[in-house]
């Protein structure tokens, strides 16, 4: 098992949520297709690591191996590419995936950063390079990679992305850091509320956002239109939450608080605008659960189960999917990854919580990109 306990979050149910964390970074103004039929990719952690792609009918999926030290959680989708690091525990490392080429290609980041969240960049004129961002949570930077079409790749690292950039992303010209403002080098400790922290490709110039007391442990940023949505994990007497920050006032404008006891996950942007957040609670049984949120609104989105705010998934002998990783298409049908002991299976329901289908989706499922 590629387990990094060292790269964990500071709670006591770190160890569950790398096991069954989830939800895509996925990019969503990138290019649809590629070569690979439309279905879902599937982020598998432990066991046979690498990416497992799920096409919408049929049993059959194909697995592409990660061969190299792994123990990511997160990955970042633009058509045929797939962004995935990992943490100092596996030698600080970016993968480049082409899953329609079926290539693997591990990119050296700086010894003992401890990667996490990654963003594709717009890149340079020439043909054949390609740039990417991603957070290194024990440097307090983020890196540019360069990626030239021969030869080895070109790290960068951009300093001020706060004291744990735990994600990045891609905005009006500028990367954009989630700082989770923990002590990530050592115990996780909490050093303050979390920050959005605007990071130019050059120069020095920095635009701190704080994220207000309610937004703990920031982990994920979502860019949707001139706004960026930040997930925080939460804290021992704090629920997960979700900031909505205008990125051209650098303000918060809104927070949706989830339940109290709620651990925030992961979070990804469906097909259909509609944003996916998985939490875990941290009494027993331990349970992840999904819930749709109205980025407009921000607003959580039903149908619900219940008097719950979580989104009803009913399975077929009438209990609730208990996602790992969530993800819509274009016609809001959800696409949920539920972990057993050792395998992941893909569900899929339509907008209005009724049961479609399984599939095997391969080992252990920490995130998931609907095609």
């Amino acid at each position: 098992m590629n387990f990094n306990l060292a790269s964990s979050m500071r709670t006591p149910i770190a160890f569950l949520l790398l096991l069954l964390a989830a939800a895509c970074s996925d990019d969503p103004a990138g290019p649809p297709g590629g070569d690979t039929p439309s279905g879902a990719i599937v982020l598998n952690g432990v066991g046979a690591v690498g990416v497992t792609i799920v096409p919408d009918t049929g049993s059959t999926f194909t697995h592409i191996d990660i061969t190299g030290p792994f123990d990511g959680a997160f990955m970042t989708v633009r058509g045929d590419s797939v962004l995935t690091a990992t943490s100092v525990a596996a030698g600080d490392l970016l993968y480049v995936l082409d899953v329609g080429a079926r290539t693997v290609r591990a990119l050296q980041l700086p010894a003992s950063s401890n990667p996490s969240g990654s963003a594709f960049l717009p890149g340079v004129s020439v043909s054949g390079t390609h740039e990417y961002a991603v957070a290194l949570r024990n440097a307090r930077t983020i890196a540019r990679v360069t990626l030239p079409a021969t030869g080895a790749a070109q790290v960068t690292q951009l300093s001020g992305a706060g004291r744990c950039p735990y994600d990045v992303a891609f905005a009006q010209g500028a990367l954009w850091s989630a700082d989770a403002n923990l002590a990530c080098e050592s115990d996780y400790a909490p050093q303050g509320a979390g920050r959005l922290i605007r990071v130019p490709l050059t120069g020095t110039a920095r635009d701190t956002i704080p994220l207000g007391a309610a937004v703990q442990s920031p982990t994920r940023v979502i860019v949707v239109g001139g706004f960026a949505y930040v997930l925080a994990s939460g804290g021992a007497a704090t629920p997960a939450a979700i900031a909505k920050v205008d990125l051209g006032t650098r303000s918060v404008v809104a927070t949706l608080p989830f339940s109290q006891g709620a651990f925030g996950v992961n979070m990804s942007l469906g097909r259909d605008g509609v944003l996916y957040a998985i939490a875990a609670n941290e009494f027993a049984p331990y349970t992840t659960r999904a819930y749709s949120v109205d980025p407009a609104t921000l607003a959580f989105r039903g149908p619900f189960f219940g008097a719950t705010s979580r989104r009803l998934l009913t399975l077929p002998g009438g209990g609730q999917a208990a996602c790992a990783a969530a993800s819509a298409d274009a016609a809001g049908r959800v696409y949920c990854v539920e972990n057993g002991e050792t395998q992941a299976t893909l569900r899929v329901f339509e907008a209005n919580g009724a049961f479609v289908r399984s599939v095997a989706a391969g080992s252990l499922g920490f995130d998931i990109s609907v095609r």
